[in-house]
């Protein structure tokens, strides 16, 4: 299972975002068929390996951005706390049975756009190696 998987699954499978984003929820772009508002979008920035001593890969690192456009600021930040409720982990949470250990949530940008109000999140998540080649 990919990151990007994990990170959809995760959004689609939470009941309050659901309620919200309906399926609306979408992997580096929108499609141009696809304006209704809200939506979010996800992509993996940047990955990269954590080796052993022989270099063989024990776990990966990965930054995610998930951009949400909203009919107004208060909506874009309603949706962006039930993603950190949704995606954000802590050392207490029990460790979810996909492929990620741990998903922190390291900052947010808000903006208004003209089409509605923009809102970027970006996460750190830390998974098994096996997620680089999946």
């Amino acid at each position: 299972m990919t990151i990007e998987e994990v990170i959809r699954n995760r959004i689609v499978n939470d009941e309050a975002l659901a309620a919200v984003l309906g399926e609306r929820v979408f992997p580096v772009h929108i499609p141009d068929h696809e304006y209704e508002k809200p939506w979010a979008m996800y992509r993996v920035d940047e990955s990269t390996a954590e080796t052993d001593l022989e270099g063989e890969i024990t776990s990966s690192v990965h930054n995610v951005r998930i951009d949400v456009l909203a009919d107004s600021y208060a909506e874009a930040l309603s949706i962006e706390k039930k993603l950190n409720s949704a995606l954000h982990t802590t050392a207490d949470d029990p460790r979810p049975v996909d492929p990620v250990h741990a998903i922190h949530f390291t900052r947010s940008a808000k903006s208004p756009r003209d089409e509605g109000f923009q809102v970027e999140i970006d996460y750190t998540v830390h998974a098994n190696g096996d997620c680089l080649f999946a």
